[in-house]
C-alpha cells in the first residue's frame, strides 16, 4: 500500500501539531478482522511519534469515521530509525511513550517495571533489574515480552534484555507514611496520656455453651438473615437498590483487572439513561472514590427504574456491589451485574500538613491574578491557618487589589506578608560586553549555531556557521556539522532542516570546537541575540579546558537602538527592514551570512552617529520607556517589609500602571 497518512486515511480532523507529527508517516497496510470488530492500521516513521498521540489518534478515528459502529482500532507503528538510536537513547527520548505503554499494559505491570531500574552495557544489551518479590517474579516475563516488543520489533533497536533481581532500598510510600504517623503519635503523647481501659473479666458459667445459648443464637440469625432464596432481611437500613452485603469497599485504584465481585465507594461524577427496546432500563455512571474512578452500567427493569432515578443523581455518595469485567464495547474496565447498592459517604480526609517545621508560602495567588489564579483570599489564609503555618504572603499579578481582603480575613495565628509578583525587564543590559578599546573596523567573526534545545548545560550543538570581516568585508568563512551523539528530534529537524543522517558522520565537539576558537582568535565576536550562541560556546570551551573571554556584540542590542520603529527584532524581520536576504533560516551558516550582512549595515548607521569605537555604542543604548517595552520580561517577587514598604509597594504599582 505505503501510501502516506493522510492519503489512506482521508477526511480525519486533527489539529496542527499531530498533523505535522503525521506529516512523514507512512501506512504500509490496513487489516480488518473476520468479525468487522478490530481493524488494524499499520504505520511506518523516520521519527518517534508518542504513545499518547497514538492512542489519542486511534480515538480519533474511531469517533470520527465509524461513530455508529462497535469497532476497536488499533495504530501498530514501526519506526525506521538513525544510527543514533543506541537502547540508550531510544530509553531516554520515549521514556515517557514506554511507561505510558506499561500503564496501558495494567497498573500493576506499570508498578513493577517503575519499582525496578534499567541500564544499558556497551555492547547495546539492556539490564532490567527488579524488586526481588513473587509478583515482580511472576510479571518479569511480560515486562521483558513488552520492552522487546518495543525496542526490537517497534523501534528495530537490537541488544539482548536481561532480567536480574535484586532487593529494593527505595523507600515506598507505605513506610514514608508509617514513619510519618509515628511522628504524629509521638507529637501526640507527649502532651496527653493514654490509658487502658480494665477489661471485665469473664465468668466461668458465661464460657460455656449450652444447647439453650446455641439455639438462642441461630434464632437471633435466623431473624437477622432471613432466610429463603431472595428472601434476604437487610441488616443494613440504607439498601437503595438490590440485595444487602456486608464486605468492606476496596479502593478503586486497586481494582487492576476482571477480579470478580467488588464493593466500592464514591461519588457519582455522572449519570446517563438509556432505554432498551425490552422496556429495561440501562444506567451508565461512573464513580470516583478520589484514588481513581470506574465507569458501572446497571440494568433495571421498568418497574425499578424509577426507584434508580431517586437516588442515582451526580455527586452522591454510593456503596455499590457488582463484578468487574472488561467491556466488549469499548474494551474498558469496568463494573456489572450490580447485586446491590446502599448508601454511602464521603470518606474524604481533608489535607493535613505533618511537617515538624511549616514551610512560609511566599509566592501565592488569589483570584486577583487574572487567568492564573481561582482562590478567595479569605480561604487561603485560612487553609494556612489551619495547617499551622506562622506566615504566608500575597503576590498577585501586578496588582494589590487583594490586599484589603486578607487584611479583613480574621486570621488571628498568622503573618500577613503583602506582595506583588511583577514584570522585571534588564534595561542595564549592555549591547556590547568586554568591549575594551576596541572598533568596529578590527576582525569580527559573525557566528550562528543550530542545536538540539535551548539549554546549553544539557542540549548540545549540532551546528556551527561562521564568516570573518575585516574591515566590514567578508574574507572567511567556516562551516561545519556537529555530531551530537544523540537522536535529533522531529522538531529540531522541522525546524533547523537538519536530521541525523546529516550530522552522523560529523566530528564531536571537542573536535569541532577547537578548531572553531582557532578561526576566531582574538577576533570581535558578533551575533544575534548573543547571549544564547556564546552561552553554548562558552560551556563547551569551559568543559574542554579553555578560556572564553571575547569581545561580543549583539546585532539584536544594536537593532533596538538603530530600528526603533520595529516591534518584534527577529533575524528574519530584521534582516528584511535593512534590505538584507536571508536564504534559508534556522541553518547556521545561512544565518551567520545573514547576521554580516545586517552587522555591515548597522555599521554603516553607526559612523553616520560618529559611532566607530565598541565602548561608545553601550552609551549609545541607553533605554527609553517604550524601548523598554519591548524587551524580554521575566518575574520577580516584590515583598513589603513593613508599613512604609507597603506604602511604597502601592507607589511602585501605581507608577508601573500609567508609565
Amino acid at each position: 500500500m505505503h501510501k502516506r497518512f493522510f492519503e489512506a486515511i482521508p477526511g480525519l480532523s486533527v489539529d496542527d501539531n499531530m498533523r505535522a507529527a503525521l506529516e512523514n508517516v507512512w501506512v504500509e497496510k490496513i487489516t480488518q478482522s473476520r468479525d468487522f470488530k478490530e481493524l488494524h492500521i499499520y504505520v511506518v516513521s523516520e521519527h518517534l511519534i508518542h504513545k499518547k498521540m497514538i492512542y489519542t489518534l486511534e480515538g480519533m478515528i474511531k469517533q470520527q469515521l465509524f461513530p455508529h459502529r462497535q469497532i476497536i482500532i488499533q495504530i501498530e507503528e514501526r519506526y525506521q530509525l538513525s544510527a543514533q538510536y543506541t537502547p540508550k537513547n531510544l530509553w531516554h527520548a520515549y521514556k515517557d511513550s514506554i511507561l505510558l505503554e506499561f500503564l496501558y499494559n495494567g497498573k500493576l505491570l506499570r508498578k513493577v517495571f517503575e519499582e525496578g531500574e534499567i541500564a544499558f552495557s556497551e555492547d547495546g544489551s539492556v539490564e532490567v533489574t527488579l524488586a526481588d518479590h513473587t509478583v515482580a517474579r511472576n510479571k518479569a516475563e511480560e515486562v521483558k515480552g513488552l520492552l522487546r516488543k518495543i525496542f526490537q520489533d517497534r523501534c528495530g533497536v537490537t541488544g539482548e534484555i536481561r532480567m536480574t533481581f535484586a532487593k529494593s532500598e527505595k523507600k515506598t510510600f507505605d513506610e514514608e507514611r508509617d514513619r510519618m504517623t509515628e511522628l504524629e503519635a509521638a507529637r501526640i503523647l507527649q502532651g496527653s496520656a493514654i490509658g487502658t481501659a480494665e477489661k471485665k473479666p469473664i465468668k466461668e458459667e458465661e464460657k460455656k455453651e449450652t444447647p439453650e445459648k446455641k439455639k438462642e443464637f441461630r434464632s437471633s440469625y435466623s431473624k437477622k438473615k432471613g432466610s429463603g432464596f431472595g428472601k434476604k432481611k437487610n441488616i443494613h437500613d440504607d439498601v437503595l437498590y438490590g440485595f444487602d452485603f456486608e464486605e468492606e469497599p476496596l479502593p478503586i485504584e486497586e481494582i487492576l483487572g476482571e477480579m470478580g465481585e467488588v464493593v466500592i465507594e464514591g461519588q457519582v461524577i455522572s449519570v446517563e439513561e438509556r432505554q432498551l427496546k425490552t422496556g429495561t432500563s440501562l444506567f451508565i455512571f461512573p464513580m470516583t472514590d478520589f484514588t481513581d474512578s470506574i465507569t458501572i452500567k446497571m440494568f433495571a427493569r421498568p418497574e425499578r427504574a424509577e426507584q434508580v432515578r431517586e437516588f442515582l443523581q451526580p455527586k452522591v455518595f454510593l456503596k455499590v456491589k457488582g463484578t468487574t469485567a472488561i467491556d466488549k464495547f469499548d474494551g474498558e474496565l469496568g463494573i456489572s451485574s450490580v447485586s446491590g447498592v446502599r448508601k454511602g459517604m464521603d470518606g474524604r480526609v481533608g489535607r493535613v500538613d505533618n511537617a515538624p517545621q511549616k514551610r512560609v508560602e511566599l509566592h501565592c495567588h488569589t483570584k486577583m491574578s487574572d487567568m492564573d489564579g481561582v482562590a478567595e483570599t479569605k480561604a487561603l489564609l485560612k487553609q494556612a491557618e489551619s495547617w499551622g503555618h506562622p506566615a504566608m504572603a500575597i503576590t498577585d499579578h501586578g496588582v494589590v487589589q487583594a490586599f484589603t481582603e486578607a487584611n479583613h480575613a480574621g486570621v488571628k495565628n498568622l503573618k500577613i506578608i503583602y506582595g506583588v509578583e511583577g514584570y522585571l525587564v534588564d534595561d542595564l543590559k549592555e549591547t556590547v560586553i568586554r568591549p575594551g578599546n576596541r572598533r568596529y573596523n578590527e576582525t569580527c567573526v559573525v557566528f550562528d549555531i543550530e542545536t538540539t534545545g535551548l539549554s546549553p548545560y544539557k542540549d548540545k550543538i549540532i551546528e556551527i556557521g561562521a564568516v570573518k570581516l575585516v574591515d566590514g568585508e567578508i574574507v572567511d568563512r567556516f562551516s561545519e556539522f556537529v555530531d551530537p551523539e544523540r537522536p535529533i528530534s522531529q522538531e529540531t529537524e522541522r525546524l533547523t532542516g537538519i536530521n541525523d543522517k546529516m550530522v552522523l558522520d560529523a566530528e564531536k565537539i571537542e573536535t569541532v570546537l577547537p578548531r572553531f576558537l582557532e578561526f576566531c582568535g582574538d577576533a570581535i565576536i558578533v551575533a544575534h541575540n548573543a547571549s544564547f550562541d556564546t552561552g553554548f560556546i562558552r560551556e563547551q570551551a569551559k568543559r574542554q579546558g579553555f578560556p572564553y573571554e571575547p569581545s561580543i556584540v549583539d546585532t539584536l542590542g544594536l537593532a533596538r537602538i538603530l530600528l526603533p520603529h520595529l516591534k518584534r527584532f527577529k533575524l528574519d524581520l530584521v534582516a528584511e527592514a535593512v534590505g538584507v536576504t536571508l536564504e534559508q533560516h534556522h541553518r547556521a551558516v545561512y544565518d551567520a551570512e545573514a547576521t554580516a550582512g545586517i552587522f555591515q549595515e548597522f555599521i554603516k548607521m553607526l559612523k553616520q552617529r560618529g559611532i566607530e569605537t565598541l565602548k561608545d555604542t553601550n552609551r549609545l543604548g541607553n533605554m527609553s520607556p517604550e524601548a523598554m517595552k519591548k524587551l524580554p520580561r521575566y518575574h520577580i517577587i516584590l515583598l513589603a517589609k513593613n508599613d512604609v514598604g507597603r506604602i511604597n509597594l502601592y507607589r511602585l504599582v501605581s507608577m508601573s500602571h500609567l508609565k
